[in-house]
């Protein structure tokens, strides 16, 4: 006996469901995520050239005032500061991006196939219960004593069964 209408219905429903909103739903959320990485991405370059930028002004401040108010120290630390913000943070900030990122996307590119192989698999499991049941019951049909464990012995053109 196969599933009733009822049931397919709400299969179908549940399918359209997953298709028209939880799939664009996760696909905005996706994009939402990944702006939000170039955003960051964006502010700390952004705070990079701020620093570099202030630096260099420092510079020619002292050049322009020659040295009345900005000190060799002031620049130097200036510039120090602007290498700090170039080589620690931007570079571990970009590779935490890259690293989560790519994560996330493998996790996302492997999650459709691995879920297609489950349903593959068991949809194989489920064939092979119903090809073992078609077989039980022919042997029934065709053969029920033998699929009782009792063999047909005929004496004297008389059939009896006997347990094997």
């Amino acid at each position: 006996m196969g599933p009733t209408p009822s049931i397919l219905r709400a299969l179908g429903k549940w399918a359209w469901k997953a298709l028209t909103v939880c799939l664009p739903a996760f696909i905005k959320a996706l994009g939402r995520t990944v702006w939000n990485v170039v955003k960051g991405l964006g502010e700390i370059i952004g705070r990079a050239i701020s620093s570099i930028a202030s630096a260099i002004h420092s510079l020619f401040m002292a050049i322009a005032t020659f040295l009345r108010n900005v000190t060799l120290q002031d620049v130097l630390r200036a510039f120090k500061e602007a290498l700090n913000a170039i080589l620690c943070n931007c570079l571990c900030s970009l590779f935490d991006i890259f690293w989560w990122t790519g994560k996330a996307l493998v996790r996302i590119i492997l999650f459709v196939p691995e879920t297609i192989g489950r349903i593959v698999l068991e949809m194989g499991s489920l064939a092979g219960k119903v090809g073992r049941e078609i077989f039980d019951l022919r042997q029934e049909f065709i053969n029920p004593p033998k699929a009782y464990g009792l063999q047909v012995i005929v004496v004297d053109g008389r059939k009896f069964l006997q347990d094997t």
